[in-house]
């Protein structure tokens, strides 16, 4: 059974008092300051920290103000996402083979985790399948504009992809 909705619009037109008409402009005046000013808050803030790996908690640094003129770096993972994506200026995949990763990870992280074996297995159970879920899911490599290849961490390679643009 098919179903039928009416819609109906209405305009109005306000026709203010001189009284009214400058107390909106003072209330818009000031949202308009209040946007302005968080939108230069969140454009210069930032933290350099904001959750710890070893100890899988966040960790919020102190907030920080950058110059104008700086020039903002982040490294993490899972940084290409569709809700953050839209963020970064120019984005660089770092790419290394699971297997050095996990290698890496015992001689970096063994005392964290307590032995080669818990080290691998925490990374075999739960990093590497978080990294397959991110690659299969949002495929980064085709949001980069470069790829950096640290399988040999004494000679990266950067490679360009000239397929992309660096506006958002």
């Amino acid at each position: 059974m098919e179903q039928h909705s009416v819609h109906n619009t209405y305009w109005y037109k306000l026709i203010p008092t001189p009284t009214q008409e400058r107390e909106l402009g003072r209330v818009l005046g000031l949202c308009r300051w209040l946007y302005n000013t968080a939108l230069e808050q969140r454009i210069i803030a930032y933290r350099r920290a904001i959750f710890d790996y070893r100890t899988d908690t966040p960790s919020l640094t102190e907030e920080e103000r950058a110059p104008e003129n700086a020039i903002l770096l982040f490294d993490g993972v899972f940084l290409l996402r569709p809700e953050i994506n839209d963020q970064w200026d120019y984005r660089v995949f770092v790419e290394v083979p699971f297997a050095v990763t996990i290698e890496r990870a015992i001689l970096r992280d063994r005392d964290q985790f307590g032995s080669d074996e818990a080290t691998r297995a925490r990374y075999e159970e739960r990093y590497i399948p978080g990294q397959e879920l991110y690659l299969k899911s949002v495929d980064p490599l085709r949001h980069a504009q470069a790829i950096l290849n640290n399988e040999e961490s004494q000679r990266p390679t950067l490679t360009f992809l000239h397929n992309c643009c660096l506006s958002r």
